[in-house]
């Protein structure tokens, strides 16, 4: 849920239910959302002065074929927030155009389109 070197965002931790945990970013006041056990663990282990674990959200269904659809993660390293969004076209123009201000996460977890 930040600017530092993690294993890849998703996929997501396996079949089924899988949670979506939630932190919450003291010195922005925004949100960031994983499906990565790996990630949720290094937050907590190494990032705990600025992101503080609110627990899991929400649960993304890895066994529905509907949720195909990717939700890519973007991070804003001039204001410290993230930005997510399902759509290629708008994730390839953020990459193509805003790099100097958002740094590609990856795919974050996968959705219902």
């Amino acid at each position: 849920c930040s600017a530092i070197n993690v294993p890849q965002v998703g996929p997501p931790r396996g079949g089924g239910p899988t949670p979506v945990d939630r932190f919450y970013n003291v010195r922005t006041g925004s949100h960031c959302y994983t499906a990565s056990a790996a990630e949720r663990d290094n937050v907590i282990a190494t990032l705990s002065s600025t992101y503080r674990p609110y627990g899991i959200a929400y649960y993304v269904n890895t066994t529905n074929p509907d949720n195909g659809d990717p939700l890519y993660r973007f991070y804003n390293f001039r204001k410290g927030v993230h930005f997510y969004t399902a759509s290629e076209d708008e994730r390839d123009n953020v990459v193509a155009t805003l790099s100097s201000t958002f740094r590609y996460e990856g795919v974050a977890y996968y959705i219902a389109p």
